[in-house]
């Protein structure tokens, strides 16, 4: 289980559909840029400091938090906060990537990818936490589309969708990691951060066990978008 705005809790439907996509995506794109000899940062030192096998660790933590109810409240860290960033970021850029891609092959009558993949995820996610609803829009104001190509839209709804997992942003505050043990002890009790928070660090797997890790977190994932999925079109029929 995981920490969220809402209380302790794991994500399903729409929500955990969205998460379960995003980690399984992520975990194959680290994957693609380790063969490359390359690491997948995304400018947070939370996370871009960690090594790959401790952001394998971390995600396969996070996801198993946020998505397993058998699996115990998992405590806050800057590196697993990140790590969700880091999801966040992936699901965000990729909403990027299908508005740049679409107007670059929209016109090609045999191109089956579907470019509306991740905006339809999104949007679903959206509405499941209140967003998009008519009751609650201004009546010159338009309810947001998979077809809508304005990314500023979406990245209002995607700001609401992020707050109910990440409603600060601690894991980004470097000066906290650099303070005094005194100094950062206050400053921590003033906002109610664990003492554990800043200086706690993940394992640093060998490359079987994160094998054996990534495995794990993918097998999970699949069993989430299995269900979900299967859950939604029940409902649509």
């Amino acid at each position: 289980m995981w920490h969220a705005s809402s209380g302790k809790t794991t994500f399903t439907g729409p929500y955990g559909l969205m998460l379960a996509e995003g980690i399984s995506y992520l975990l194959e794109e680290m994957n693609d840029l380790y063969v490359l000899e390359d690491e997948y940062k995304i400018g947070i030192r939370a996370f871009d400091a960690l090594t790959r096998e401790q952001k394998i660790w971390s995600l396969r933590q996070v996801a198993f938090g946020l998505l397993d109810e058998k699996t115990p409240i998992i405590a806050l860290t800057a590196y697993l906060e990140a790590t969700i960033a880091a999801i966040f970021n992936h699901i965000d850029t990729s909403i990027q990537f299908e508005l740049d891609m679409e107007a670059d092959h929209k016109s090609d009558p045999d191109d089956e990818y579907d470019y509306f993949f991740w905006r339809k995820l999104v949007l679903a996610a959206y509405e499941s936490v209140g967003g998009n609803n008519p009751e609650f829009c201004e009546s010159d104001e338009e309810l947001l589309t998979p077809e809508c190509r304005d990314m500023q839209e979406w990245q209002l709804a995607f700001d609401m969708i992020v707050e109910h997992v990440l409603w600060d942003a601690d894991y980004e505050d470097d000066d906290m990691v650099d303070m005094t043990p005194e100094h950062g002890a206050a400053v921590r009790n003033m906002f109610g951060i664990a003492d554990g928070y800043y200086v706690s660090v993940p394992d640093d797997p060998k490359p079987n066990a994160t094998k054996k890790l990534r495995k794990e977190t993918d097998k999970l994932c699949n069993l989430v978008i299995k269900r979900e999925r299967k859950s939604m079109k029940a409902k649509k029929g």
